[in-house]
């Protein structure tokens, strides 16, 4: 099949958001189903092989190489799907064995990394890949005493069977692993590619009588997962043909990759002229052009964003409506101000050191602009109170403290506050009401002093904490123009150079730098001209990110239906836990230990290591994936077996694990 046709067929499976991977299951399935490549009646039946099986295993329990599982269930006529006459349903351990790995005591240092065996996590697996590589070994000493048996031999199958269910290597080396791994070691050494190319096209869950709980397997449900058995002449050229598609989706997803990669530098491009244009003939064509390639520019829901970066952008330079000669500078109306508020600017507290702002931010104002620092604009500002509280929300009529989280996002969210502890009295001066400016001083280097105005209605009895600063305007009619401005390119970049704080994952501002923020400052009238002309272009912003957003969910409908309708399985819908690609950094704490039985490996760890361990470092010694540690961390705190981190602090993680 060449990729012509291969598109033809099915591009408008691939097109759809996560399409490509859609299409390599969809591959699987109809490989397992029988459908992928036509049967060959001269090919020996599958039945035929299960006999050569049979031998084999009887040859194993001679050696005592192998003990029958007792607890393999037989197969009866509620099997998953049709499959041709000459195949056969069977159950994993009909046609394999396999072990779990170990992992040596993390505080025996004479375990680990000495060069000796590379060990295995799942986060060292890659799907569909021979491996080599890993991020630490164990010692000759840990096999002698904690493994007991010689290392997995070079060539195995390795499967993970927790959290991350299913992710297929192949060990490129002599090896251990550790206990969320397991290696298989087929029969018949002929089943082997089969196994490896299509075990993912299964239900890995089939083995269980009940829903899997916490996803993971254990030994027995692995035992009776059910598989398809194909004739062995029909494997090979399931495998054969399974192998040419997947590598048609692979070079269908770089050229994917190519092609996101070129329309976001065109949207950057477009939208940097339209930033950088100098003058009403220039800004026009640069307005023309994004208008002109909309749909290409900005084809997902998030792309947007740049959008709305760029229309505050504009704003604050004085690019978004025109100005009008007539109305009164922003200099004679803060003269005007000042002297109607003398009294009270009297005792204003300084935090700023600079007289002046610095102008490498803003190098030239419209004409009646100024450019002024933050505490210009202000009669003061102040900080909240942060008592030891109770990591949940408040119930019914209780106080609050508001978390940080609370003006982060662009709205203020009086949901995402923790409980006033009970024995203490609340501080009525540290309420948060109605048309206030909360401003972050903590929070990572892209968050931290976003800012937002508490609108009308608002609950009550809610404090501000130590890290969220409210301040308070010289007029009320000022705030939504400087809200604006504080969450614009321009100020988001004097943060991230003016933040202190060691990692990117915590930065800190203080009130002298959001005092010294450099503001630039309109006419009054152009102000309110400019807020309205923002707010209604951020409401079609909010259309265009809607309509995007429907097209993607009718794109994914389309796309699945289609792959229901070829493989004739309609898919399960299910609820997926979302771990954030993030690493915690703080310190996790047992709280209660889980019974013997129950699967909690993250809570067995911290056991281990006197009930307390680093974020990190119980991730590392996991040996999870990021995404698949966080959701068994999350299940385990909702358990009740770890203590939910007070003060969680979160830096952003690539895919490969890799803090940024």
């Amino acid at each position: 099949m060449t990729p012509e046709t291969f598109l033809k067929k099915f591009g408008c499976i691939a097109n759809a958001p996560g399409g490509v991977q859609r299409l390599r299951e969809m591959i699987l399935q109809l490989a397992v189903m029988g459908k992928l490549v036509a049967q060959n009646p001269e090919d020996e039946p599958a039945s035929e092989l299960l006999k050569r099986v049979e031998v084999e295993k009887k040859e194993q329990i001679k050696n005592r190489q192998y003990k029958i599982n007792k607890k393999i269930r037989k197969i009866g006529p509620d099997v998953p799907y049709n499959i041709p006459d000459s195949w056969r349903w069977v159950r994993f351990a009909d046609i394999c064995k396999f072990s779990a790995g170990r992992t040596p005591a993390r505080k025996e240092s004479k375990y680990w990394n000495t060069g000796d065996f590379p060990w295995f996590s799942i986060a060292d697996l890659r799907q569909g890949e021979t491996i080599v590589n890993c991020k630490e070994t164990v010692s000759e000493e840990a096999q002698k005493k904690i493994f007991k048996v010689p290392p997995v031999s070079k060539g195995t199958l390795l499967m993970s069977f927790k959290l991350t269910i299913g992710k297929i290597s192949i060990a490129g080396v002599d090896c251990f692993h550790n206990e969320a791994i397991i290696s298989i070691y087929p029969f018949l050494k002929e089943l082997q590619s089969y196994l490896f190319r299509c075990l993912n096209g299964f239900d890995l869950n089939s083995g269980n009588k009940k829903a899997i709980k916490g996803a993971t397997l254990n030994q027995d449900s692995i035992s009776n997962i059910l598989i398809a058995l194909p004739p062995l002449g029909e494997q090979k050229r399931i495998v054969a043909k399974v192998d040419q598609l997947m590598a048609l989706c692979d070079r269908l997803e770089t050229q994917q990759q190519k092609r996101a990669t070129l329309v976001k530098q065109a949207r950057i491009s477009a939208l940097d002229d339209l930033s950088n244009a100098q003058g009403k003939k220039a800004l026009q064509t640069s307005w023309k052009r994004v208008q002109t390639h909309l749909s290409m520019l900005f084809d997902h829901p998030d792309d947007v964003e740049d959008l709305k970066k760029c229309i505050l952008q504009n704003a604050v330079m004085g690019k978004l409506v025109p100005q009008n000669p007539e109305d009164e500078p922003a200099s004679d109306l803060l003269k005007k101000i000042t002297k109607d508020m003398v009294a009270t600017l009297k005792n204003k507290r300084s935090f700023a050191k600079l007289r002046k702002p610095e102008s490498k931010y803003y190098t030239q104002m419209p004409n009646g602009w100024e450019l002024l620092l933050m505490e210009d604009l202000l009669t003061g500002s102040e900080s909240g109170w942060s008592p030891k509280c109770k990591n949940v929300p408040r119930q019914n009529d209780q106080w609050g403290v508001l978390k940080v989280s609370a003006v982060t996002w662009g709205e203020y969210n009086p949901n995402e506050n923790k409980s006033f502890p009970p024995s203490l009295e609340p501080r009525l001066d540290y309420e948060v009401t109605s048309g206030n400016f909360l401003l972050s001083r903590a929070n990572t280097a892209e968050l931290v002093a976003r800012s937002v105005i508490v609108p009308l209605q608002s609950p009550s009895k809610l404090m501000l904490s130590d890290k969220i600063v409210r301040l308070n305007f010289l007029r009320e009619d000022f705030k939504e123009w400087v809200n604006y401005v504080n969450n614009s390119i321009v100020s988001r970049q004097y943060y991230i150079e003016n933040a202190t704080g060691t990692s990117d994952s915590m930065k800190n501002v203080s009130r002298q730098i959001i005092h010294e923020l450099p503001i630039p400052f309109p006419p009054l009238l152009e102000q309110k001209r400019i807020v309205k002309k923002i707010k209604s272009l951020l409401i079609l912003c909010n259309q265009l990110q809607k309509q995007l957003a429907k097209a993607k969910t009718i794109a994914e409908q389309l796309a699945q239906s289609i792959v229901e309708t070829i493989t004739g399985q309609s898919t399960e819908k299910t609820e997926k836990m979302k771990a954030p690609k993030s690493e915690l950094v703080s310190k996790l704490k047992l709280i209660k230990k889980p019974g013997a039985k129950v699967d909690a490996p993250l809570s067995a760890i911290l056991v281990k290591n006197n009930e307390e361990l680093s974020a990190k470092t119980l991730w590392n010694t996991s040996g999870l994936a990021i995404d698949d540690f966080y959701r068994q961390l999350k299940i385990e705190m909702l358990k009740g077996w770890i203590a939910e981190p007070e003060k969680a602090h979160v830096r952003i993680i690539d895919d490969q694990g890799t803090a940024q």
